[in-house]
Order: C-alpha cells, then sequence, then structure tokens
C-alpha cells in the first residue's frame, strides 16, 4: 500500500502515484485509492452506450478501451482497466484531476481551478 498527502486529503492507494506527495502509513485515512473490478450495474450501462452516471454521492466516467473510474461518498476511487494496452499516464490524469474534484465534490468542498502569478514577493491567484 501506499500513502499520499493530495489537495488536503490523506490518500491510501493500492498502486503508486508519482504525481502525489508521499508519507509514512498512516492509521486515519481520508480517501481510499484502489483498482477494482467494476460493479456489474455499471457494466449493464457501457453496454447500454452510457459513458457516465452522477448522483449526489456516486459518479462514474468511463474511457472507452481504457478505464473507467467509480467515485463514492468521496471516500473511495475504483479503477478498473477497461483495456488491452493501459496508460497508466493517462490513468494519473483523470485521477489527479477530475476524479479528485468529484471526490472532493462529494464532500461539500469547492475544487476551483487556478494558476498563481508571482512577481517580488507578492502573488496573484486567477481561478477559474
Amino acid at each position: 500500500m501506499f500513502y499520499y498527502k493530495m489537495y488536503g486529503q490523506t490518500i491510501k492507494s493500492s498502486f503508486e502515484i508519482k504525481e502525489a506527495m508521499p508519507m509514512e502509513k498512516q492509521e486515519e485515512v481520508d480517501l481510499f485509492i484502489e483498482e477494482a473490478e467494476p460493479p456489474q450495474f455499471i457494466l449493464d450501462d457501457i453496454e447500454k452506450g452510457y459513458y457516465d452516471q452522477i448522483t449526489e454521492q456516486k459518479m462514474w466516467f468511463y474511457i472507452k478501451d481504457s478505464f473507467l473510474f467509480y467515485i463514492e461518498e468521496g471516500r473511495y476511487i475504483r479503477i478498473s482497466n477497461m483495456g488491452n494496452n493501459p496508460n497508466y499516464i493517462l490513468r494519473n490524469c483523470f485521477l489527479t484531476g477530475l476524479a479528485m474534484a468529484v471526490a472532493l465534490t462529494q464532500k461539500k468542498f469547492v475544487p476551483l481551478h487556478g494558476s498563481v502569478l508571482e512577481k517580488s514577493g507578492s502573488a496573484l491567484v486567477l481561478t477559474g
């Protein structure tokens, strides 16, 4: 198991996330990330031609022939490899972006995307 600090959350992951700050083993964890088989109801929806579904505490999205992400209650992100040639850069890009934003939103956080400009010790934050 791997432990990380990312977006103010203590994370326990079943795989390495190079984009996150590593930590020593933690007893209390805010978010669990694991590679897992998708629930059957999602596979049924994909078979019907759906690529995503969202409710207040559950969301899933499917990247065709690549990965399926299932985010639940802001506590769990489950990722399923749905392709023959997995691209782990793509997986981690969606994990650290959309999947984390959804998990934080489910916890009633307001995630904002932004950039910072710094000059002479002063900073300006631009959000979008």
